[in-house]
Parts: C-alpha cells; structure tokens; sequence
C-alpha cells in the first residue's frame, strides 16, 4: 500500500517564510494507518489469462479521517469480473486512520492486491 495526505486536507500551518531567511521548517510526520484485522475482507479469485498472473490489481481509494475507505477505483485491472470484486471488498475495510501531529487525516491509496492470494474474509 502506498500512500499520502489527501489535497486539502487540514495540514498545519507554517509561518510565512523570509526569502532572506535559510530556516527550514519540518512538519510533523505522518503516522500510517493500520488496517482493522476484524474487516479486512477478501473476494473470489477467478483464473487469470496467461501472461498477467504476476500483474497485479491496482485500487485507487480515499482513506477518510474517520478510517473508512471511500471513492475505491480499479486503477490497473486484470480481469473484470476480479477486479470488481476485489473493489468491493476493500471499500468494506476500516483502519485506524492515519495521524499528524495527533490528529487524523485523509489519505490517497493505491493498493496492489496479487490475483491469487489474499487475506481470509472474516466469516
């Protein structure tokens, strides 16, 4: 999973630089999120045509400050009826969201999920 701080979403403010001035101002780093083992769900894998088994399904996603994932696109797609359910399936997940300076915030995903493992689905 990769990922970083959704545009415009609330980041702390700094001073107005000195264009004088070589001060550097670091910000706070970003704690990453951690997915909720209690729904991380899985989907029904389908056989994939030759020459993409080692490809990958690439999600595109929102993390909201609430954990929740939102907005999920298929990015990069292998078969369409996987890719569809592998879509379904993280736009179930929760986290614990990722945080700055103690505060959460929204993220931008992009998550690989491999064609012919996955995580168990909670029963």
């Amino acid at each position: 999973m990769e990922y970083c701080q959704k545009t415009g979403s609330a980041a702390p403010e700094s001073p107005a630089a000195d264009p004088r001035s070589t001060v550097i101002h670091m910000e706070a780093g970003l704690v990453p999120p951690d997915p909720d083992l209690e729904t991380r769900f899985d989907f029904k894998r389908v056989p994939v045509p030759p020459g993409k088994g080692h490809k990958l399904i690439v999600l595109k996603a929102t993390l909201a400050e609430d954990g929740t994932v939102t907005n999920v696109q298929v990015y990069e797609g292998l078969v369409p009826q996987m890719d569809e359910a592998a879509r379904l399936a993280f736009s179930r997940w929760k986290f614990r969201p990722a945080m700055r300076s103690g505060k959460p915030v929204a993220l931008e995903l992009l998550v690989g999920i491999s064609p012919d493992t996955g995580v168990a689905a909670p029963q």
